[in-house]
């Protein structure tokens, strides 16, 4: 199986912050099943940046439940946050109100997301990974 099981446990993505760049992520099945399933098919999403104590969300309109949830988040780590039905990207160690269900992670461009504000467009696609067809 290899190379299937792989793409279908990790699924690379890039974050494009309006005006500022892009982050590179990637989406593991293995975190949250039903939700990186339901966020995959639904790429790609689009929201406005809310800021908050640690990082950014954006909300993407999925109305997905609290699976394998936790409070407590850090550095480049993605979650689906339930309450607020959106994607979060945290940029320090960050202790949510309610659970959110990790996702992902951001693997390079983090800084970009430091210097997003509230109100800016964020969007997330599916990304092909060069030599990989």
């Amino acid at each position: 199986m290899g190379m299937a099981s792989s793409e279908l446990s990790e699924t690379w993505v890039t974050f494009t912050v309006e005006g500022l760049g892009a982050l590179s992520g990637r989406l593991l099945r293995f975190l949250a099943p039903r939700t990186v399933d339901a966020i995959v098919k639904s790429l790609p999403l689009s929201g406005r940046i809310t800021r908050i104590a640690g990082g950014l969300y954006f909300q993407v309109g999925l109305r997905l439940g609290v699976e394998k949830a936790r409070r407590q988040f850090k550095r480049g780590e993605v979650a689906y946050w339930p309450l607020a039905d959106a994607l979060c990207l945290f940029e320090r160690e960050a202790m949510l109100y309610t659970p959110a269900n990790p996702v992902g992670s951001v693997e390079s461009g983090l800084e970009i997301a430091e210097q997003a504000k509230s109100g800016q467009r964020i969007s997330v696609v599916m990304r092909r990974l060069p030599g990989i067809s």
